[in-house]
């Protein structure tokens, strides 16, 4: 038996990655059973050899990661790490890999300052090498922004930015351009810096536009449509969600049922906004009843709206139906930036009705979301906006 199982787990691992198939159900039997098998025979040289692939070898590695195997992924990269001509690739390839790996796995493990830690080494490192200084400048500000230094984040930002329009070949690395881009803008948006926030989705979307990589397209278009409603410019912003949404329409970006869903709900925020009530409740509507396996931000948005359309439509017994049944699952995530309005509704309902019960019941989720809401760091906008006006003069 002690040579039977050895020699399974190898054929397992040449069938499935061999042809670069990744098969998903034999890896998925394959690590239920033996995680800490299959990650001793892999460093054999043998089991090893399949992997030699650059491309097979990162298949894997993120098949693994999708596993939830993400402290055995640490282990096993710190293996690949170590070695030499592992892969048939170049260095730069390999270590590349690796601290993307690595901020994966640290990123779904929360170890946010291990993610801190190990980008930093790789940037003073490879400090010459633009792709991985990319890749773990962007890990440094994933690493910051989880644990709420938001200026740090900004800097490590502003820092891909500008190494990559000095950079001489600066058309490779669009994608983190747009990603830099979008990231500062998610940040200005969340500051209530909504004229930065606009002016960074729209170089975000220009970008986008001048390289044709329009998988993101709608999420952007969506986050500018939602920039423009707070800035009080309805109109455009309904205008934008058109947009947003004829590009499944037209087929520009492959359909994506949780996006399109956010896009609609994004609609009927707009349409409510703009005292369109009725034409916003055809869109709620299709929102009733909440699915319990909804995703998390889906039913969150959707809640969001059905609360709205009761307060303004003054039906209060709906109001409190819903606000009971979805409040432990909306607090469950303390960053949903519209918590405070309902709660303010909910307030003003229950002190209209003069009911006691739900006035003590929403101060104390006021006070619960005062006391567990994380503290954020405060932006210096000003100086950020001189930085960036640096930059983008490269």
């Amino acid at each position: 038996m002690g040579v039977y199982i050895p020699f399974v787990a190898i054929l397992v691992v040449y069938i499935a990655l061999q042809l670069m198939k990744v098969n998903e159900k034999h890896i998925d039997d394959f690590l239920d059973h033996t995680p800490e098998v299959f990650f001793e025979l892999i460093k054999n040289d043998e089991a090893y050899s399949y992997l030699k692939d650059f491309l097979t070898f990162a298949n894997f590695t993120n098949t693994i990661n999708q596993q939830g195997f993400h402290k055995e992924l640490v282990e096993f990269i710190d293996f690949v790490y170590q070695q030499e001509n592992i892969l048939n690739c170049s260095e730069e390839e390999i270590k590349d890999c690796c601290i993307t790996l690595y901020i994966r796995a640290y990123y779904n493990l929360g170890a946010y300052e291990k993610l801190i830690a190990t980008s930093a080494h790789f940037e003073e490192t490879y400090n010459n090498i633009l792709a991985i200084r990319i890749t773990a400048l962007n890990g440094l500000a994933l690493g910051n922004k989880k644990i709420g230094r938001i200026a740090q984040a900004c800097k490590y930002h502003v820092e891909v930015i500008k190494s990559i329009k000095e950079h001489e070949f600066c058309e490779k690395f669009q994608v983190d351009l747009y990603t830099a881009y979008v990231n500062l803008a998610v940040i200005f948006t969340d500051n209530k810096e909504y004229e930065l926030a606009l002016e960074y989705f729209n170089r975000a979307l220009h970008t986008i536009n001048k390289y044709k990589f329009f998988s993101d397209k709608s999420v952007v278009v969506l986050n500018i449509s939602d920039v423009l409603y707070e800035l009080g410019r309805t109109t455009e912003a309904l205008e934008m969600i058109e947009d947003a949404l004829n590009l499944y329409k037209d087929k520009v970006v492959k359909f994506n049922l949780f996006i399109y869903k956010l896009i609609r709900l994004y609609k009927a925020k707009f349409l409510l906004g703009a005292q369109r009530i009725e034409q916003a409740k055809d869109i709620i509507d299709d929102f009733i009843p909440i699915s319990k396996n909804q995703e998390l931000l889906v039913k969150a948005e959707a809640t969001h709206r059905i609360l709205t359309y009761a307060y303004m439509n003054k039906n209060y017994h709906s109001f409190f139906k819903y606000f009971e049944k979805s409040y432990e699952y909306l607090f469950q995530d303390r960053s949903f930036s519209f918590l405070e309005e309902i709660l303010t509704y909910a307030l003003e309902i229950a002190t209209e009705l003069n009911d006691k019960e739900k006035l003590n019941q929403v101060k104390h989720l006021s006070i619960r979301l005062m006391n567990e809401s994380p503290e954020k760091q405060q932006l210096d906008v000003n100086e950020l906006r001189s930085k960036l006006n640096e930059v983008m003069e490269l």
